[in-house]
């Protein structure tokens, strides 16, 4: 994927991915993933409001709702008002979702922040090494008590992981080995690395009445698991084989939770990958 002397670009969004099957992340990378749905255009659409309205309360969110509604093109029938339902939850959510930062002694420090970090060089193949870079958006920076950054990601989509994954969950890791790198130095005003007061799933898509609020607690800097979980990713990613995994708890064929059962080695049942 990355000749030698290019430069392997890891998104946090996608370490995930890359773990869990490298197949998956390989045809999303080149251009095989589905075309936008409904739900991912009203999880756009929430994000430009969060982004436009950062410290909002819930009756002003659910105005620039309404203002940008007619933007997707939703008809005016039960359909169309079930979908604006779940988006008005959403926007209440998130006004909550910032009651709950300054209930807890945060306060904000940016919004749609891009970060850059260089990671050095990483082993692809028998050939030179590749340089790697972690690079991405977060959708909050905030700042608390003590001074340290909090990464917040909202998510609109319905599911949410369990207590056991947020320990170690790939992207709010790699957004807190972000922060210790000084990736939000320009941000912040910080020189050199931070330390980091956690990262946020913000739940605004789920179907409890508020927002739930699953934080990873602080990366400890002298044990950086989060930098050597994208170092892997990096190297995956700058290769040429990308390997089929499925979880064994949901079986091996017939695309039990498979993404791509249509190309995937593990349930074409005999017939070759080309057909």
């Amino acid at each position: 994927m990355v000749p030698p002397g290019g430069t392997v670009s890891v998104s946090p969004s996608k370490v995930e991915t890359v773990q869990k099957s490298p197949l998956d992340w390989f045809v999303q990378a080149a251009g095989g993933e589905a075309a936008t749905d409904f739900a991912r255009s009203l999880g756009t659409l929430v994000h430009a409001i969060a982004q436009e309205l950062p410290d909002a309360s819930g009756a002003e969110y659910l105005a620039e709702l309404v203002r940008r509604w007619p933007a997707l093109g939703m008809k005016d029938n039960w359909e169309g008002r079930l979908d604006f339902q779940r988006a008005e939850s959403m926007v209440r959510k998130l006004a909550q979702y910032i009651l709950v930062m300054r209930s807890e002694g945060r306060s904000l420090a940016g919004v749609e922040q891009d970060f850059e970090v260089p990671l050095g060089e990483v082993a692809v193949d028998e050939l030179a090494p590749r340089q790697a870079i972690l690079r991405g958006q977060v959708d909050r920076l905030e700042i608390d008590g003590q001074g340290r950054l909090v990464i917040v990601d909202l998510k609109t989509g319905k599911r949410q992981p369990g207590k056991a994954e947020l320990s170690r969950h790939p992207q709010l890791g790699a957004y807190q080995a972000a922060v210790l790198a000084g990736g939000f130095a320009e941000a912040t005003g910080r020189e050199g690395g931070t330390l980091p007061g956690g990262a946020v799933l913000a739940q605004l898509g789920t179907s409890t009445r508020n927002p739930a609020v699953q934080q990873q607690d602080p990366l400890d800097p002298q044990e950086n698991w989060a930098l050597d979980m994208v170092k892997d990713a990096a190297q995956v990613m700058g290769g040429k084989e990308f390997e089929a995994r499925h979880d064994p708890a949901k079986g091996s064929h017939g695309g039990h939770g498979c993404k791509l059962p249509e190309v995937c080695p593990l349930c074409v049942r005999g017939r070759q990958v080309t057909e």
